[in-house]
């Protein structure tokens, strides 16, 4: 049964736009944009009559040495201003924590072993239910999004933008942990290819497919120990904007140069040691045999590179 324990809060006002909340979950129904009120960035039912309530944003999936589950109605559910918790019990011995709050609208999703004996995660899945969907080409471009998944593990990032490319986006950006893959749900014969946004992050989904996007891991959790993932929302009125607020982890001056033009790279935190790796390797005749054996441009007959690809400068 639903603890409530304070009046559900009926929206999460962020920048100009607002969350509108579900009363039962606690999680985002709607995202509006107080600038362009007719569009939505989240699915609804009108749009797709077969988006049902286990496809709402928040709601997941969880795959350990225990077993599966999914998580949509909490158990517990507290609100105050500007924050709601939510808990979900998906397994005996497994709580899964919500926590939405404000300025930006920040979500962390946090799974804990509650339970007396270690557990494993092999799959850990969060839907956030984005409005990419294909309709007729005025409604599409007035109301919908495309939204582009970048699933950069420490550095992933969603920006929701308008179909008609006019208007800001909502950009979703990884603030804490990691989200390491990304799959579609309910692309099927029924809806065809009109209805994208049942986009599911995942945090780990080694139990599907333990190779996807160069490996999967799998947390271990001892009794009392918790994962998590965080991220924030937020208004951008362009997509240069939003990359920026993403915090790249390297920055190239440019991404092709002309023989001769400096190359620069910068990196902070963990893209220093990228920016270093690159510096060493510029130019480094170790990939010329693998670049000769596709066939690759600028490598002679005796493999060997015929421009230079020397890094200038990294600041690291």
């Amino acid at each position: 049964m639903l603890s409530t324990e304070v009046r559900v809060l009926e929206s999460l006002p962020f920048g100009t736009g607002r969350a509108v909340l579900d009363p039962v979950t606690g999680a985002p129904a709607q995202f509006l944009d107080d600038r362009a009120p007719v569009r939505r960035f989240l699915l609804e039912q009108a749009a797709a009559p077969w988006h049902s309530v286990e496809h709402q944003w928040g709601s997941g999936h969880l795959v350990t040495d225990r077993g599966a589950a999914r998580w949509l109605t909490p158990s517990r559910l507290r609100a105050s201003d500007g924050t709601v918790e939510v808990v979900h019990t998906p397994l005996p011995g497994i709580r899964v924590e919500v926590r939405r709050s404000v300025q930006v609208l920040r979500e962390r999703y946090t799974v804990l072993n509650s339970g007396d004996e270690p557990l494993a995660v092999t799959g850990l899945g969060i839907r956030t239910s984005f409005a990419d969907w294909y309709g007729d080409a005025q409604t599409s471009l007035e109301e919908a999004v495309r939204a582009h998944v970048l699933t950069g593990g420490t550095w992933s990032r969603v920006p929701a933008q308008p179909m008609s490319g006019e208007g800001r986006c909502l950009g979703l950006i990884v603030r804490e942990g990691a989200v390491r893959a990304y799959s579609v749900e309910s692309r099927n014969q029924a809806s065809l290819s009109d209805v994208r946004g049942h986009l599911v992050l995942q945090v780990t989904d080694h139990a599907r497919n333990p190779d996807a996007f160069g490996g999967q891991p799998v947390p271990h959790l001892a009794p009392g120990e918790s994962t998590s993932v965080a991220w924030e929302l937020g208004w951008y009125e362009s997509v240069d904007d939003f990359t920026a607020a993403t915090r790249p982890p390297a920055v190239f001056s440019a991404y092709a140069a002309e023989t001769g033009t400096p190359i620069v790279v910068n990196g902070t935190s963990g893209g220093g040691a990228l920016a270093s790796i690159l510096g060493a390797s510029g130019n480094s005749g170790e990939y010329t045999p693998y670049l000769a054996a596709i066939g690759a441009a600028g490598i002679g007959a005796k493999g060997r590179s015929t421009p230079r690809d020397d890094v200038f400068a990294v600041n690291a």
